[in-house]
């Protein structure tokens, strides 16, 4: 009996010669964060490592690339929807120059010339100008509005999804220390 605790005092002696050097690194980890938690009864708790700091800092890292990819995809989107309406307004401001110019010459004909079927064709034309000049400000500013709704809305949407999985993200690394499976050093 005596050589078989004989035995047992010096294998302990060698226990880091079997070991793996992720069993060598487990059995290492920072847990100076369980101290404060537990008071220092740390026996009972496993000596898997679920969860690493580096795994916790590329997960923000990752989160807010990707917040930030967004950001840059709606300025982009609202850059694009102002410069569309600009344009559409430019365009318009042709066609209320071209209903003026038909309402002069319709001013000019009904003074001058006394055609019917002329003073007709530039009366319509004037209001078919004037008219499409009002559908396209007024319509594509709406529908300016509409989409800016739209961006914001689902920049707002996103911008909650990035606070939440931030918390997610807080939240596992909080349980992964109340478990002692987080290690600080990795």
């Amino acid at each position: 009996m005596d050589n078989s605790s004989e035995k047992s005092s010096y294998s302990s002696v060698f226990d880091y010669n079997g070991m793996t050097p992720q069993q060598f690194a487990a059995d290492t980890m920072n847990r100076d964060y369980l101290n404060a938690i537990y008071g220092g009864e740390l026996e009972n708790l496993s000596r898997d490592v679920r969860y690493t700091r580096t795994q916790y800092l590329k997960e923000i890292a990752e989160n807010e690339r990707s917040f930030e990819e967004g950001k840059k995809k709606t300025k982009k989107y609202i850059i694009r929807a102002v410069l569309i309406l600009v344009i559409i307004f430019l365009v318009s401001l042709i066609f209320f120059e071209f209903g003026d110019y038909a309402r002069q010459v319709y001013s000019w004909i009904m003074a001058e010339i006394y055609d019917v079927p002329l003073r007709v064709g530039w009366w319509a034309a004037s209001g078919f100008m004037y008219t499409f000049f009002f559908i396209l400000n007024y319509g594509s500013f709406l529908i300016f509005v509409i989409f800016l709704y739209a961006v914001l809305k689902r920049y707002r949407l996103m911008k909650a999804n990035y606070n939440k999985r931030m918390k997610d993200i807080e939240n596992k690394k909080k349980e992964n220390m109340m478990m002692g499976t987080y290690d600080s050093l990795r």
